[in-house]
């Protein structure tokens, strides 16, 4: 046993590497008529993509916590909020457990489950995970980052739809704010 694992532990580099590729890669040349024929070839290439990685660095490994995050993304494209709800909720389990509750990438993973809890309708769902996202991020990137603007974009938005317009609309002018500083106020991420 102990030479098999010696075997993995060499490949390791190599393999923390290669998935990261495999992924980006394969995802980046799909082109598509619409975007639910483009997530439906994505789905076995986000799976695959998953199944080696996990093979490669084994289930509480960071990099299996993007593979999930990619599967979500596919399927929630696809319309089948709750494959993602749950791919995302993975992601953000191994991310916390490997990396700690306050980590940077564990932001995001709070930030896409968000979103997912948001298209289910659990909108008090959506805004406990936008503002731990947006807690972690000022926390860890500073309150002027682009990764901060959307965590606010995504937490404004939330609550305007529980009716919140004035708490929206000051998490909304501090997103822009930001966005205007880090990219211009003509870049189409700041006008969205």
């Amino acid at each position: 046993a102990s030479t098999a694992s010696s075997g993995s532990e060499k490949r390791k580099p190599w393999a923390k590497r290669a998935p990261r590729r495999l992924s980006c890669s394969s995802c980046s040349g799909v082109s598509t008529p619409s975007a639910t024929a483009s997530s439906d070839r994505l789905r076995p290439i986000a799976e695959r993509a998953l199944r080696v990685t996990e093979a490669a660095l084994g289930p509480a490994d960071p990099e299996v916590a993007w593979r999930y995050d990619g599967l979500g993304a596919a399927l929630r494209r696809l319309g089948d909020l709750a494959g993602a709800r749950v791919q995302y909720q993975r992601a953000l389990t191994i991310s916390e457990a490997a990396l700690g509750p306050d980590h940077p990438d564990v932001a995001n993973w709070r930030n896409n489950l968000g979103g997912v809890l948001r298209d289910l309708g659990d909108l008090g769902g959506a805004r406990t995970q936008y503002e731990r996202a947006l807690a972690i991020g000022e926390a860890t990137l500073g309150p002027d980052h682009q990764n901060v603007a959307l965590y606010l974009g995504n937490a404004g938005s939330v609550l305007r739809d529980l009716g919140d317009l004035e708490g929206a609309w000051a998490q909304l002018e501090r997103a822009v704010a930001i966005g205007e500083a880090a990219l211009g106020a003509d870049h189409p991420g700041v006008a969205a």
